[in-house]
């Protein structure tokens, strides 16, 4: 072989070989591998339906929000405040 010849095919050797070297791997990020899906199909969910934000909204968003609203309406009436007086000596249309 001549020089010429190697100048041109030892770099598409090169090439070639860091191809099937480089190209070929398995480059899977974490959990999504063949077996990890297999172990965990559903890794959003923490029950059999719902996942951590819907979790998190049902009970701080919509349990909360009406235990504050409950809390603020039996404090009305623990306080006397959620209807006027009746002890006027007028009647009291209420």
């Amino acid at each position: 072989m001549n020089r010429r010849t190697i100048r041109v095919t030892l770099p598409l050797f090169v090439l070639a070989a860091l191809g099937v070297v480089g190209g070929c791997t398995n480059a899977a990020k974490p959990g999504e591998s063949l077996s990890a899906i297999r172990l965990n199909p559903t890794p959003a969910e923490v029950t059999l339906n719902e996942t951590k934000d819907e979790i998190d909204n049902r009970i701080y968003g919509i349990t909360f929000d009406q235990n504050w609203l409950m809390m603020t309406r039996d404090a009305g009436r623990v306080m006397l405040l959620e209807r006027p007086s009746r002890l006027a000596p007028e009647p009291i249309a209420y």
